[in-house]
């Protein structure tokens, strides 16, 4: 069970697992709450039944979002208590609020036995939002798999969850597929720096723009900087860019074809100002890219500091030029970081390749 299609980390996630699921042993059908999305066809290539609980489409812009869930949550509960009454799953899995709460809700009504949740956020909600997930979807759920460590600790601290309740598997992604975005021969002298997310305030782009700004300004700096990603900031953040004169920033809009997109770049910065996990780290340290992230509590997990990537002070520009400064003006440096995500990446493939995650996933399904 989750949201929709759309083209997200968690829709991504729920995709390479269902993709890595032998067909033969397991019988898959996925539930939709809120509608379709671009990711639809490739959930449709995996040849799997998909049944739109709420609307069969993209969820209409038009209508407040919030009215919309109240007038039509009743409706979709139904749909899916019944579709579960006719389909009986051995097991529920949902992910995304949503999906959790009705699917939770709906599974516990059909009494099915084994209803697992995927935690993958650390969102803070208001009370009554808060109250809700922590009373119907995480209490009716069996068993709470967390996408890290740093989610694991959110979960006890803000839901109150029981720590014996929760499971960490980490977020994983197709070793083999993201090898393709490796350069055959590094730009050292020039390092090109990309960027990819939604453009959205929480994924921290801005800041980036800004430390741009600082490196032009203050050290005639202007490095070649690809944004992909799109999103409601777009227009503003191009705005910035257009009044500061900065030309070395070019804007690609969505990406379908990732490692293609970072086939193209040298330095990957992250610059969330909250995450669960942030596929994005994996991708880069994979793909063999430098990494400068923000010093938020799951990057610190991730990134080993001047071993695979660099971290500088969430929500401050003036931090993160001087980490560009000190990677576009050192060269040994960037290829001591390059080699490091490498090993890195190998060391740790069987934590984070989505093969060996499916298999925890499986054995989670099967136990």
């Amino acid at each position: 069970m989750i949201n929709n299609f759309l083209v997200g980390g968690v829709e991504r996630l729920i995709l390479d697992i269902i993709s890595s699921l032998d067909k033969d042993k397991y019988d898959i059908k996925v539930v939709t709450i809120l509608g379709s999305g671009t990711l639809e066809v490739k959930f449709r290539e995996l040849e799997i039944p998909i049944y739109f609980a709420g609307i069969a489409s993209f969820f209409p812009k038009k209508l407040p979002f919030k009215l919309f869930w109240l007038l039509i949550a009743p409706i979709i509960l139904l749909r899916i208590t019944f579709f579960l009454l006719k389909s009986k799953p051995d097991v529920v899995v949902s992910s995304l609020y949503q999906a959790d709460v009705l699917g939770m809700i709906a599974a516990k009504i059909v009494g099915v036995k084994k209803r697992i949740l995927i935690q993958h956020d650390i969102v803070q909600f208001n009370n009554l939002i808060r109250f809700v997930k922590k009373k119907f979807a995480l209490k009716f759920s069996t068993q709470i798999v967390s996408i890290s460590e740093t989610v694991k600790n959110f979960l006890i601290k803000y839901f109150e969850v029981k720590s014996e309740k929760i499971i960490t598997i980490y977020n994983g992604i197709d070793y083999k597929y993201f090898k393709k975005g490796m350069k055959l021969i590094p730009d050292l002298d020039a390092p090109v720096i990309g960027v990819i997310g939604r453009l959205e305030e929480i994924k921290g782009q801005i800041y980036v723009l800004k430390a741009m700004k600082i490196l032009k300004d203050k050290n005639n700096l202007s490095p070649t900087v690809l944004l992909a990603g799109d999103g409601a900031l777009r227009g503003n953040l191009e705005k910035y860019v257009i009044e500061n004169n900065l030309n070395n920033i070019k804007f690609l809009g969505s990406v379908d074809d990732v490692p293609d997109f970072l086939s193209k770049v040298d330095v990957i910065v992250i610059p969330s100002l909250s995450e669960g996990f942030g596929l994005v780290v994996l991708e880069g340290l994979v793909s063999g890219k430098a990494i400068i992230a923000s010093d938020i509590e799951v990057m610190q997990e991730l990134i080993k500091e001047k071993e695979n990537g660099l971290l500088f002070e969430s929500q401050n520009s003036n931090s993160l030029a001087e980490v560009l400064f000190e990677v576009l003006n050192n060269k040994k440096l960037r290829e001591e970081l390059q080699k490091g995500v490498i090993s890195f990446s190998e060391q740790n493939k069987s934590i984070f390749d989505i093969y060996e995650v499916s298999k925890n996933y499986q054995n989670l399904f099967i136990s």
